[in-house]
């Protein structure tokens, strides 16, 4: 993977984050805090996880310490009255990755310090085109970095994808075994 297909995955990520913070700038506040029936969280704090993922993708792939991270402060959901303040923080972390990765060369991406972002992305190459290929080859990636919440999501995202009952049983006792509730939750519903 280069640098061109990163920013391509990237393009895509940030071109579909706007697309769902339009749509929920179209619902009435209540609908956007109401507690949802599909999951276990509402709109406002689904869109909150989302971006507090992506920031600590963006500063672990920037070398931020464990240390210098425990002690920035949590994203919450009550932080964001509505979708306008949100948006506002999401685009100036989508800037902030956005510089960072237009100052990588292919080499600095095919470097160990990159392989987390080159996994997820393999991953999200799997997701978009179920590509179970790409899938099983995210997994091995986080096998060898013993990232295990991503070896039980990716299991079960391929069990999914390909129907493996077997497999996803296995993806969810991992999940249960991290306490990861909100993982099990995406995945039993299906």
């Amino acid at each position: 993977m280069n640098k061109a297909d990163v920013l391509h995955l990237f393009d895509y990520m940030y071109w579909a984050n706007s697309r769902l913070l339009e749509a929920a700038a179209a619902l009435p506040r209540d609908q956007f805090v109401e507690p949802g029936t599909v999951t276990t969280r509402d709109l406002r704090a689904t869109l909150v996880h989302e971006l507090d993922v992506e920031w600590s993708w963006r500063l672990a792939l920037q070398g931020t310490s464990s240390e210098e991270f425990d002690a920035l402060p949590d994203l919450r959901p009550e932080d964001y009255a509505d979708v306008a303040a949100l948006r506002e923080h999401w685009v100036r972390d989508e800037a902030d990755m956005r510089a960072w990765l237009a100052q990588m060369t292919d080499d600095q991406l095919a470097a160990d310090a990159t392989v987390p972002l080159r996994t997820q992305a393999v991953r999200a190459r799997g997701l978009f085109g179920r590509d179970a290929a790409a899938l099983e080859a995210a997994l091995d990636g986080f096998e060898r970095m013993g990232a295990r919440p991503y070896v039980a999501r990716v299991r079960c995202e391929l069990a999914r994808q390909n129907g493996d009952g077997d497999l996803m049983a296995v993806g969810l006792e991992e999940l249960r075994s991290l306490g990861d509730q909100q993982q099990l939750a995406r995945f039993e519903r299906t």
